[in-house]
Order: C-alpha cells, then sequence, then structure tokens
C-alpha cells in the first residue's frame, strides 16, 4: 500500500507539472524556495522548527502547481521520553494574484505524511506512512527580477490513522498540525 500513494502522489505530480508546463509562453515561470518556520497548535503541544523547500511551476504567476517537501523535528515528543520526526511531501495547486512585485496566493493539495517515532531510548521505533492534505496560502514579494521572499501559513491533516488506508477513503484522520514559515524565492 506504500508503494502505491507514493506512485499516486507522483503521478499527480508528474501530470500537474505538464499541465503547467504546457503553458509555453513569456509570463512561464518556476520559483525555488527554501524555507524554515515553526509548527503550532493542533496536535502539537510545543512550537518545533520546520525546515523544507517548495519549486512551483505557474503561468504569469496566477494558476500553477507546487510540489512540497518540509521536515520537522521532535513532532511527537512525550513525557516518557519519545521524540518522532515528521516528513511532508505534497502535491499542490496554487492559485495567486500578481500585483506589481507582490503576490498573495493561495495553496492547497494532497500528499504522503510520514511519520517516524523512536520511544524507549531508541529501541522501540516505528514509522507510519500516511495520506494527508494541505491548504494555506501566503504573501511573495520579489526584490529583483529572480530574488524575493515568502511568508507562507498551511493546516495539514491526516486523511487516516495509518498505513491501511484506502484511497477512497476521505474521512479525516487523527493528526492535524499548523506550519509558518519563511524564505528565499528565486524566480527562473
Amino acid at each position: 500500500m506504500r508503494h502505491s500513494m507514493a506512485r499516486t502522489v507522483v503521478v499527480l505530480a508528474t501530470c500537474s507539472v505538464w499541465l503547467t508546463a504546457g503553458a509555453q509562453s513569456s509570463e512561464a515561470e518556476v520559483l525555488l524556495t527554501p524555507y524554515a518556520g515553526l509548527t503550532f497548535g493542533g496536535d502539537t503541544e510545543e512550537r518545533q522548527n520546520t525546515f523544507g523547500a517548495s519549486l512551483a511551476s505557474t503561468a504569469g504567476g496566477v494558476l500553477g502547481f507546487e510540489v512540497d517537501l518540509a521536515r520537522t523535528g521532535n513532532v511527537f515528543r512525550s513525557d516518557s521520553g519519545d521524540e518522532g520526526a515528521l516528513t511532508t511531501v505534497m502535491a499542490n495547486l496554487q492559485l495567486g494574484a500578481p500585483i506589481g512585485p507582490v503576490r498573495p496566493y493561495v495553496s492547497g493539495g494532497i500528499g504522503l505524511m510520514r511519520s517516524s517515532v523512536d520511544g524507549a531510548g531508541g529501541i522501540l521505533s516505528f514509522t507510519d506512512n500516511t495520506l494527508g492534505v494541505n491548504v494555506g496560502g501566503g504573501l511573495m514579494g520579489f526584490f529583483t527580477e529572480h530574488v524575493g521572499a515568502r511568508a507562507d501559513i498551511r493546516f495539514l491533516r491526516s486523511l487516516s490513522d495509518g498505513v491501511s488506508i484506502n484511497p477512497l477513503d476521505f474521512d479525516p484522520g487523527a493528526f492535524d498540525i499548523w506550519r509558518g514559515t519563511a524564505g528565499l524565492v528565486f524566480r527562473f
């Protein structure tokens, strides 16, 4: 089941990239955004650092597709000393409103949420892959034609409670989290 979920995300990402790359106008652009931020709210008790990168392809800055990869450490920390990390890979549609050098946008999509927990001093460990969704938005501003900054906030939620996921079952899962990030944008 893990391979079919990963395969579905890859197929969706590839199809979306082809669709947005099909706009062969001078307005087509690629945006690379390395970022850092914090998680908060939802099922996390403490704010945790998160790092990641986003690669987006847009047509005129209005409609685009984004692949977002992030890693958050110690999300599943407990009083017993257990620690865990969350890795997300999301394929998103993005809708922007280019207003000169400033661009507000909304984004949402589906992807993989991989949690790994090390318990009992590393003796007991497990990894779990679930299908998840995310929705959010932010603001990009460009200092030059090719370099800018981005601030983003997202809500992420699992769609199931484990690896035995039925891809057609969209009942919300048990885990959700908020993430706020800031990063540099490189426009090509």
